[in-house]
């Protein structure tokens, strides 16, 4: 663990995509054939790894790290974070997902505006901060009255393609739906999101069924709730009761609403619906 912690350190305060180095002396695991192999040389060129050769005495003209018989893993994802949300939260968030080995992270919401976020974004690439490669996606869009202060708001189709649009023309490059967006201003997003080729991520909302969001062209579901869901016999009848209670405005029933949903879900799995949404999800990449 010291060692992923004091290496993961050190290709992030150097020139990392430009400098080529060997790490002596680790254990690599190979993911095929499910076993660890010891005493191995991993040699990195311009950011990749070149080779893993069987360690030795050769002395080489590469900067050379001991790994001291430790094992070797390339840097970790996490690729759903709110790393950026609080005031100077980056300043101890980015270091510690480096730290712990994670040199890649996706944000999906922030506080800070675009600049703000590009910024750092930037700086993480250009190594001026300890900080893991950020990919910004916290484009959001929800539906009425939107999950908290400030959030854009949609609430049928040419609202959803409105705010698609702006958010795209102000520099994002994904676009995010959020809880509470209605079928129809979904609908909106996903054609613009279409229609510019930009990925459409984030949540699946409550008062849409999954599948509906696959043939959108829905591209990540954020949370594995809804793929539960469109498992379930009771799918349809789950999406009416929320979509009812979001149209009611009632939100705090409809947190109330998620436990007894959930229940419901693993009293009606269908295995053959499952393996029909699994295969669909497949087929469009998702």
């Amino acid at each position: 663990i010291i060692f992923i912690v004091v290496f993961a350190s050190l290709v992030h305060t150097s020139n990392a995509q430009t400098e080529s180095f060997v790490v002596r002396n680790v254990n690599v695991i190979d993911v095929e054939n499910g076993k660890a192999i010891s005493n191995q040389d991993v040699f990195i060129e311009n950011g990749r790894i070149l080779k893993i050769t069987r360690s030795n005495d050769k002395k080489s003209n590469l900067k050379t790290i001991d790994g001291g018989g430790k094992f070797l893993i390339p840097g970790l994802w996490d690729f759903h974070v709110h790393a950026l949300a609080l005031p100077n939260e980056e300043k101890f968030s980015l270091p510690v997902y480096v730290a712990n080995g994670i040199t890649g992270i996706r944000d999906l919401g922030s506080f800070k505006n675009l600049t703000e976020q590009k910024n750092l974004a930037e700086s993480a690439e250009r190594n001026e901060i300890i900080s893991p490669r950020i990919i910004l996606t916290g484009a959001i869009i929800d539906g009425p009255p939107g999950a908290w202060e400030g959030i854009r708001v949609a609430k049928t189709r040419e609202d959803g393609i409105r705010e698609a649009n702006k958010l795209l023309d102000e520099g994002w490059q994904y676009l995010k739906t959020y809880s509470l967006l209605p079928l129809d201003a979904y609908l909106g997003v996903a054609e613009v999101a279409k229609k510019r080729n930009v990925p459409l991520i984030g949540h699946i909302p409550d008062g849409i069924k999954i599948i509906d969001a696959v043939n959108a062209g829905h591209k990540a579901v954020e949370h594995i709730d809804k793929v539960l869901l469109g498992c379930s016999s009771k799918e349809d009848e789950v999406i009416a009761d929320r979509a009812k209670i979001i149209e009611s405005g009632d939100l705090q029933q409809l947190f109330v609403s998620f436990r007894k949903h959930k229940a419901q879900m693993i009293n009606s799995v269908d295995w053959k619906k499952c393996e029909q949404l699994a295969e669909k999800m497949a087929k469009n990449k998702m």
